[in-house]
Formats: C-alpha cells, sequence, structure tokens
C-alpha cells in the first residue's frame, strides 16, 4: 500500500482477537476513477463450506 502515503494520503490498521480492521484516506482528486481490490471489501481468507 504505498500508494496511499506517496499521494498524500495515510493509512493504519488495528487487530483485536479475531479480526483486523483497515483504514486508508487519501486526498479526494487522487481517487478519480480509483476502484478498490476485491480483497478491501471482501477479505475473507476462508470461507464456510471449503
Amino acid at each position: 500500500m504505498r500508494w496511499v502515503p506517496a499521494h498524500g494520503g495515510r493509512l493504519n490498521a488495528s487487530t483485536r482477537l479475531c479480526q483486523t480492521a483497515f483504514f486508508f484516506e487519501a486526498p479526494a482528486q487522487r481517487l478519480a476513477g480509483f476502484r478498490v481490490s476485491p480483497i478491501c471489501w471482501s477479505p475473507r481468507a476462508c470461507r464456510p463450506g471449503r
């Protein structure tokens, strides 16, 4: 995630027993056309039944 600080943004994460929450922000003008990777909105490593 080097892109975020390289474009004037910041990122952070916090981890609890069973959960990690990621946070990032960047200037709005840098996000034009930005697409979030599926890992950001559906990060399950292990899906039930697999």
